[in-house]
């Protein structure tokens, strides 16, 4: 029927491939409630399982297009997140930094954009740390913040010590999180 094509093709709209409706995650609830979130991973942060907090991306392995839908004000920027998520802690600097451009632990990016999302996160007010020290300097003034601190997953706690800019245990950007977030 008409009506039937019609709302089909609502979804396929607001889904763009048509594979139903959109469903809202946890982080966009919460934001609506006007609570602050944040993502901790140690893991990529533009991976699966984080992602699935924040983005809405039907492919997985499209982790630039992940990364956007964090950045307020980009045009895919994911909008029931309101003003944006407070804090994003883990891997996957390489999908914010471009394929032209040496990260801050000397890795390549892998954004074939151009963009730098560490920038244009600050640009929007983020706090960006790669790093310990940056990552203990962090109060709750430093919010939003964003916090990479591998090019890719983060270190195994066994190999965390050998890491050239120091990263923080999954413990540790727990602990910091609830400090900073309450």
């Amino acid at each position: 029927s008409s009506l039937q094509g019609s709302i089909l093709q609502g979804w396929v709209d607001f889904n763009k491939d048509g594979d139903g409706k959109r469903l809202w995650t946890l982080l966009e609830q919460a934001k609506r409630e006007d609570m602050r979130v944040g993502v901790i991973s140690t893991a990529r942060i533009t991976h699966a399982t984080p992602a699935a907090t924040f983005a809405h991306i039907n492919d997985r392995n499209n982790e630039n297009a992940i990364a956007l839908q964090a950045l307020p004000g980009d045009a895919t920027y994911n909008r029931r997140l309101g003003d944006g998520i407070d804090l994003l802690f883990g891997g996957g600097r390489q999908f914010f930094v471009p394929t032209t451009t040496i990260d801050d632990e000397g890795g390549s990016g892998s954004r074939t954009d151009g963009r730098d999302l560490r920038t244009e996160f600050q640009t929007k007010g983020y706090s960006y740390v790669y790093n310990t020290a940056g990552f203990n300097s962090l109060t709750r003034k430093s919010l939003p913040v964003l916090g990479l601190f591998e090019r890719c997953h983060m270190e195994y706690e066994y190999d965390r010590p050998s890491d050239a800019g120091g990263e923080p245990s999954v413990t540790d950007m727990t602990l910091k999180a609830i400090d900073l977030l309450s």
